[in-house]
């Protein structure tokens, strides 16, 4: 099979689960179903011709259930204002991601976004326990069918005190951020794959940290997307939020295949547009905004030569 048909069908994959998802969602009139990240997972899994993450397919699942499941309990159980959810969230999610030795940032993300959702429906981690089985096997398939390559998971190593400073700087930055998101309205400002990207910007030797300004753009462009097709595909024409979306990504998945830059958070902010309103700022404003401070906290106080995580992207 040829390179283009292979390419074709992972991408057509991809695009299939995303729209299946939102479709279930609108069946069920639920919106936890909505896991955005999982096109991030699919841009890092299935898309990109690099797989983006140091990990294995079984820790892709557990990571993904374990912090789905904790920021469920965190958004439904804790009696605590927002903010201090949000705190508590990110640092059992940096240490699971610790714990689990791999570069697998997306379960930030898991854990965050039932926080900001105000989640209390166990429909949500298992929508996202489910949808990441789901990848986990189209990546088992494309490699057993040989239309991926096969990728090595090699454990990283825990340091310590460099793991603990690192997360210390992160943990700063997001408190100061979040805050003033929180008390502005403004919490797409610092959306969980934005949080996600800047995890993986904190890498000294990520690529996209040489391309600041272009990664910033391709960001807005993907913010942009998925606000405008759903104003005017569902908003304006009527059309179900899975059309929507399956257009929305259609596109960014061309743009980033044009420019092959496979940064996964990119897919997951066009598929939030979906699932969250922006009541006052523009969707697209605050994520730009959101996205350009944190490249620029994680470009200034990362600038070790010794990488926090293992940079397996492709950019």
């Amino acid at each position: 099979m040829k390179k283009s048909s292979q390419k074709l069908i992972m991408n057509s994959l991809s695009v299939a689960v995303i729209g299946i998802m939102v479709l279930v969602s609108e069946l069920i009139h639920s919106r936890e179903v909505i896991f955005p990240e999982i096109s991030a997972i699919c841009l890092g899994a299935l898309i990109s011709p690099k797989f983006a993450w140091n990990t294995s397919k079984s820790k892709m699942i557990i990571c993904i259930t374990v912090c789905a499941v904790c920021g469920y309990g965190i958004s439904a159980f804790l009696p605590l204002p927002v903010y201090c959810k949000l705190l508590i969230a990110f640092i059992i999610g940096n240490i699971v991601l610790i714990w689990s030795k791999t570069s697998f940032v997306p379960m930030l993300s898991a854990i965050l976004l039932p926080v900001i959702l105000k989640t209390d429906s166990l429909i949500y981690p298992i929508s996202a326990f489910s949808l990441t089985a789901v990848i986990v096997g189209l990546l088992y398939l494309s490699e057993k069918t040989g239309m991926k390559e096969k990728y090595s998971y090699h454990p990283d190593t825990i340091r310590l005190k460099t793991d603990s400073i690192a997360f210390l700087k992160r943990f700063v930055v997001y408190a100061v951020l979040s805050y003033l998101s929180v008390i502005s309205n403004c919490m797409i400002a610092l959306a969980p794959p934005l949080v996600v990207a800047f995890t993986e910007l904190c890498n000294p030797k990520s690529k996209a940290r040489k391309y600041p300004v272009n990664i910033c753009f391709v960001m807005m462009i993907s913010a942009f997307t998925g606000e405008m097709t759903r104003k005017i595909l569902c908003t304006l024409y009527g059309l179900p939020l899975f059309v929507g979306v399956i257009v929305a990504v259609s596109i960014m998945i061309v743009v980033l295949d044009t420019l092959k830059i496979y940064l996964p958070p990119m897919l997951a902010i066009t598929t939030l547009a979906y699932l969250v309103k922006a009541d006052t700022v523009p969707y697209t404003v605050q994520i730009t905004i959101g996205f350009s401070l944190l490249m620029l906290c994680a470009i200034v106080l990362f600038k070790d030569k010794e990488p926090v995580l293992s940079d397996n992207s492709y950019i």
